[in-house]
């Protein structure tokens, strides 16, 4: 599931390629990587097995507009082919938003597709994934003469009719085309799903356009119907999304009649600005001055990305209907638009009241991820807010099927939850948490608009650890959910052992209840620096040191094995106990490029070696 990151205003969704050995997945991304241009763009990790390679990277679309004011960043990832890499695939589509199954067009191929569709969806359930999440088909190799007729290819792996796109991909052809067609769903989904109504924004007809300079206007659609500025009419977003709202979800309109005011009757314009150039302008086009010239003309969903993610909030704008230049962050469509900044300890505590807010240095960075599962936007961001600004991760779930989803692919240390909640509601939410093996342990705290007795002993029954109102202070909820972290992390009421000194954010616990791949992948995604150290419970009481600096691996031993076996070692592992403790690993270069580099390849070796597949089943 998509990761929300208040603090550097992004959303990160996951893109997986899926197909059998040798079908042009690879191709895909390699082409994608050197072709196409993004505003940022990650290296190009490859692993090479048998006969495939698994790539991943990530980037940051130019065009793909924004939800809730937060760009969206993609990571894109290949899975191998070959069948007996069951553990890397599996490993691949955790907590995966969209798939796009690369099909092998040749008459030879159509089994190995089939094989290869039943295994995805498998997988999709084992990492309990819906897999209706958004998909599309592309049928590579159409050039070969082998190659089968659409209709055949569609009535054996198209029966739910998503959309297909045919491809030469060793050529770039039809590569871009599908890469456009599965962002579109993949951002249509995000928005409706974690949009509602405010500043989701359905994605442009182009999200993977070759050059697109943020400062040059959009070319001008055909006229619209007339735009009164005295009442900004909603406008629709291209792509046939749900109307922008002039309103912020969860809270009234009311204010934004003097807002308003402000926003025409404040004159900012200067004697020295250009005079507003507009006669053959749209009512409903903008002006903008940017180094003193101006710009545009421009749709005002353009402006509002330009002014979210390019452009400073108080630039100023026109339009048709204004007597000379405004602030855009006083018009009020944009100003709806426009997310209020992360609080900074110390600085912004003014917003939540003058009271002093408790702090986290009793709770470890690494468990400093919370799940907000309300289908209130608005409550969501009111407690995201103070958590992001004390380094919190946040996952947020507008219903109770998609906050499940998220607890099962994240594993967030803390879970607040509200009970009325749509698709499944708070108290069967909380049994699943509580009967999952992986998240049993984990603190559930409700907060809820409800104060009738029956729900909260009812809560309290089934397992959660407490019930609190929404009507109480932020300062009180803050304290609750800090006191309840230390408790459950072990860390206030801990006694340091004779001789010994406490290191303040220590961490342990037990490998089986996170898995390894999780433990390494947790220090990873931290950017932790310290020791990772383990002991196995073999007849020999294996020991593992794992040395990390800014979450990279630079030193690593299990028992008589060092370096990067050591790490493949050690996520074989079941059982055991751990423990990780912050300071200097010492000295020594990463290992590979990244934690997932390590991560997929060591899944890779183990399921090597626990599979030994008869000549020609790596392709089958």
């Amino acid at each position: 599931m998509a990761l929300f990151n208040h603090a550097t205003k992004e959303v990160t969704a996951k893109l997986v390629y899926y197909g059998p050995g040798l079908c042009g997945k690879s191709t895909n991304l390699q082409w994608i990587h050197d072709n196409l241009a993004f505003k940022t763009k990650g290296k190009l990790v490859s692993l090479a097995t048998q006969t495939d390679r698994t790539l991943f990277f990530d980037f940051l679309p130019i065009d793909l507009g924004t939800i809730r004011g937060m760009r969206a960043r993609i990571q894109i990832y290949t899975v191998p082919g070959q069948v007996f890499y069951e553990a890397t695939r599996r490993m691949v589509l955790r907590g995966c938003d969209a798939v796009v199954f690369v099909a092998d067009s040749q008459a030879a191929m159509l089994d190995a597709n089939a094989e290869s569709l039943r295994s995805l969806r498998q997988n999709l359930l084992v990492n309990e994934i819906d897999p209706s999440i958004p998909q599309v088909i592309q049928y590579n190799k159409r050039d070969l003469p082998t190659a089968l007729p659409l209709a055949a290819l569609d009535e054996r792996l198209n029966p739910r009719k998503l959309p297909a796109f045919e491809a030469v991909a060793i050529q770039g052809t039809g590569v871009e085309d599908t890469l456009k067609g599965v962002t579109k769903l993949l951002f249509q989904k995000l928005a409706l799903h974690y949009g509602e109504g405010a500043g989701a924004a359905a994605p442009p007809s182009a999200p993977a356009r070759q050059a697109a300079p943020p400062t040059q206007p959009p070319k001008p659609e055909p006229p619209g119907p007339q735009a009164q500025a005295e009442a900004p009419r909603p406008v629709e977003r291209r792509g046939g999304s749900a109307p922008l709202s002039t309103t912020v979800a969860g809270t009234t309109p009311a204010p934004r009649p003097e807002r308003r005011k402000l926003a025409l009757d404040a004159r900012p314009g200067a004697p020295s600005d250009p005079a507003p150039r507009g006669e053959e302008l749209r009512p409903d086009q903008w002006l903008y001055l940017l180094d003193g010239a101006q710009r545009g003309p421009i749709d005002v969903e353009d402006l509002i990305d330009l002014v979210l993610t390019s452009i400073p909030e108080n630039t100023k704008v026109w339009h048709p209907g204004l007597e000379g230049w405004v602030l855009a962050n006083r018009v009020p469509q944009i100003a709806a638009e426009i997310p209020p900044p992360v609080p900074i300890p110390g600085l912004a505590r003014s917003i939540y009241g003058d009271d002093e807010m408790p702090d986290f240095n009793t709770v470890p960075s690494m468990l400093r991820s919370v799940l907000i599962a309300d289908e209130d936007a608005a409550f969501r961001k009111y407690l995201a807010m103070p958590l992001a600004a004390q380094g919190f991760t946040i996952h947020e779930a507008a219903d109770g099927a998609a906050a499940w989803q998220l607890a099962v692919q994240n594993r967030p240390w803390m879970i607040l939850a509200d009970i009325s909640m749509p698709e499944l509601d708070g108290f069967e939410f909380c049994r699943r948490v509580r009967s999952h093996p992986m998240l049993s342990r984990l603190p559930l705290l409700f907060i809820s608009g409800s104060d009738k007795y029956k729900d909260r002993y009812r809560a309290l029954q089934i397992g959660a650890d407490d019930f609190l109102s929404k009507s109480m202070p932020v300062r009180e909820l803050l304290m609750r959910i800090q006191l309840l972290m230390t408790r459950y992390s072990d860390l206030a009421a801990s006694e340091p052992k004779a001789g010994t000194e406490e290191v303040a954010g220590a961490f342990q616990g037990r490998v089986e209840v996170f898995g390894a791949p999780a433990l390494l992948q947790m220090c990873g995604q931290g950017r932790l620096s310290g020791l990772f150290t383990a002991l196995a419970e073999d007849a020999d009481k294996t020991a593992t040191v794992i040395g990390f600096r800014e979450g990279d691996v630079v030193s690593a031993t299990v028992g008589d094995v060092s370096g990067a076996d050591a790490v493949y070692a050690f996520l074989a592992w079941t059982r055991g106990s751990f423990k990780f403790t912050p300071g200097d690993p010492g000295e020594g270069r990463p290992l590979a490029q990244s934690i997932e580099h390590l991560l997929l390849e060591g899944c890779r070796l183990l399921d090597e070696a626990n599979n030994t597949p008869a000549d020609g089943a790596a392709l089958s």
